[in-house]
């Protein structure tokens, strides 16, 4: 009704309205009510200037022009309205294969037509174009679905077979998992997390993956005191969420500036707590799904300034529409000393 100065307000009120009925009678009623409602406050909902470009694109886009101004701040104006335009995406569903159960190669050539699978850059990581999360594929542990950057984060990390490693907030259990697999079944790895809700799905993704080296903690990470005894530890730590727009969209309407900062002291008292239980040469990964540089590159350079003897080998900024993924930090870093 902004853009289409050629056809009558009611004309387009009545097909919208019939469209609806075709879904839901009780969301036609709904969306007649607030088209009627833009109709008598027209006036006033023009009066929001258009001519600013950025502007008009949030609206477009359903994007919060406050978060928008954050990016523009942090990368360049190119990128940030790559992300707004993107992130409505559908997402592709990628799948992550168990080797503990069945070679990736043996799964593509068993099932690629049966699932329309697809190869992809990463090892172990397929794009399934067909449902498949109530395939006996799933239900066996053969698979589980898991983002691509998300696949990544545990590759990163890579810890050795026959290591001790720490996963400080493990739900869903996809990293956790995956940490087992790339471990063969060997060492141990403690898998924390503080909501013990979540402590019901990481277990029973555990059995159905077959993961025979994980312990199980729930409590606050930020309390685990085992000084310097990890090899590996991963921090997936809370966040924003700012990279998943695509799965969550709500989140790209409710920027709160003070929920980031309360959410920024937590990484960093998180950071610390990593510090504490890591080994002396040993590794370990900060990761977030987020973009926002305050909880990613500014958060690990404060630590860094803090901890000298933290070296970083390994960055990447994942913003979800180079490849269809959600949005992804992930950083490594080395205890020297």
């Amino acid at each position: 009704m902004i853009y289409l100065d050629n056809i009558p307000n009611y004309a387009i009120v009545n097909e919208t309205v019939n469209l609806a009925k075709t879904i839901n009678q009780k969301s036609a009623n709904f969306i007649n009510a607030i088209l009627n409602k833009f109709l008598r406050f027209k006036n006033k909902y023009l009066e929001i200037n258009l001519d600013n470009k950025d502007l008009e694109l949030c609206i477009i886009h359903s994007f919060s022009y406050e978060l928008y101004l954050m990016l523009i701040k942090q990368y360049d104006k190119q990128i940030v309205n790559k992300i707004v335009i993107n992130n409505h995406q559908i997402p592709k569903l990628y799948i992550r294969v168990n080797t503990l159960k069945i070679t990736t190669d043996q799964l593509f050539n068993q099932y690629k037509d049966i699932y329309l699978l697809e190869k992809t850059n990463t090892n172990d990581c397929l794009v399934a174009n067909k449902t498949i999360i109530n395939s006996d594929l799933y239900k066996n542990g053969l698979i589980t679905i898991q983002d691509k950057a998300s696949i990544l984060v545990s590759q990163i990390l890579n810890p050795s077979l026959n290591t001790k490693v720490l996963d400080m907030c493990s739900a869903p259990g996809g990293k956790l998992t995956h940490l087992s697999m790339i471990m063969n079944n060997t060492g141990s790895i403690i898998g924390n997390e503080l909501s013990e809700s979540k402590i019901r799905l990481i277990k029973e993704n555990i059995l159905r993956l077959n993961c025979l080296n994980i312990s199980l903690t729930n409590m606050d990470a930020r309390d685990i005191k085992q000084k310097q005894e990890f090899d590996y530890i991963l921090l997936d730590a809370p966040c924003s969420g700012f990279g998943v727009f695509k799965r969550k969209p709500e989140i790209k309407l409710k920027f709160d500036q003070k929920q980031v900062k309360s959410i920024i002291q937590l990484q960093s008292e998180l950071l610390e707590s990593a510090y504490y239980n890591l080994k002396t040469n040993g590794e370990m990964v900060y990761s977030t799904c987020t973009i926002n540089q305050n909880e990613n590159q500014n958060q690990i350079n404060k630590f860094l300034n803090k901890h000298k003897n933290m070296v970083k080998v390994f960055e990447q900024q994942i913003f979800g529409f180079e490849e269809n993924t959600d949005g992804f930090y992930i950083c490594k870093l080395k205890k020297q000393h």
